[in-house]
């Protein structure tokens, strides 16, 4: 006698669980690639979304503000420092921030000349008291002395002899680590005359030429090479009978040159090469890493 058979056998609901089990693990771990993928590629722009930000702001910058943001560190963590009190956005949650900076094409002069419509006068004697040190050449001093900020001579540097007396050169050299200057006193067979450091804190230097003729003293070129951030000013004073006939060479940095109330600015060309680093919370590899430069023209 036959009957009829309702549902399936033991055997039969195995063999088709183990058949799903078979499809279905695959397509398990490939759709979990592809949330992962996805919460990595979200990561990511959320990533890139960050440093665009990061170096728009920086890019909105001159250098003298960058040299406000960074100090005398290369470098800026938002996990140490406070981005807010540096006029950088906040952080978003699940990042933090590096931002470096390599300002070794900082120093690239050019011939660029600006005008500041400010008195001359009226800023050297506004300055004059805040100098940080002062070469002067006169024939009362028979000779090139050098004074601190506090009037202290540091240096006193003879003529020289009479074939010693064309082209002499006065090299004056700040270096961007320390704001330690160098100051280089150079005949016109090219010998080291005298040397003496100093420190500049204020950025500004004064240059005097007392009552003295080239015939003397010889036609002097003032080399100027600065490599800190910040802007030097340079004034220069010269004696109606002096026709030493100085002139100056910016070889880098940002200096205003201003002579006898006239003034010959040539301000540096500035280059800052900027880094920005983001990280998500906890990693120690960035996500992105996007690299811009800033110039001051």
């Amino acid at each position: 006698m036959n009957k009829n058979r309702d549902g399936f056998t033991l055997v039969e609901v195995l063999v088709s669980i183990l058949i799903v089990a078979i499809v279905l693990i695959p397509l398990t771990f490939m759709f979990a690639g592809v949330i992962r993928n996805t919460s990595s590629t979200s990561k990511m722009l959320k990533a890139n979304e960050i440093a665009s930000m990061y170096m728009e702001n920086i890019k909105a910058k001159n250098i003298e503000e960058l040299a406000e943001v960074f100090g005398a560190s290369h470098e800026i963590d938002s996990t140490v420092d406070n981005f807010s009190n540096l006029s950088l956005p906040d952080v978003p949650s699940g990042y933090y921030v590096k931002i470096k900076y390599d300002d070794s094409k900082l120093y690239e002069a050019d011939a660029a000349v600006q005008t500041i419509s400010a008195d001359i006068e009226s800023i050297y004697n506004n300055n004059i008291s805040q100098c940080d040190f002062k070469i002067r050449v006169d024939k009362d001093e028979a000779g090139v002395v050098v004074t601190d900020k506090n009037n202290n001579k540091i240096m006193v540097n003879p003529y020289g002899t009479a074939s010693d007396n064309s082209s002499r050169k006065i090299n004056i050299d700040v270096d961007k680590g320390t704001n330690d200057v160098a100051i280089s006193l150079y005949d016109g067979s090219g010998s080291t005359q005298g040397t003496v450091n100093t420190v500049l804190t204020n950025g500004n230097i004064v240059l005097e030429f007392g009552e003295i003729a080239s015939s003397v003293f010889g036609d002097t070129v003032v080399n100027v090479n600065s490599k800190v951030l910040d802007k030097i000013n340079v004034y220069v004073f010269e004696d109606a009978n002096s026709t030493t006939n100085p002139t100056f060479n910016i070889e880098s940095g940002i200096v205003s040159v201003m002579r006898n109330l006239k003034e010959l600015p040539k301000i540096g060309s500035s280059v800052v090469e900027v880094e920005v680093m983001i990280f998500e919370t906890g990693k120690t590899t960035p996500a992105v890493t996007l690299k811009g430069s800033v110039t001051n023209e």
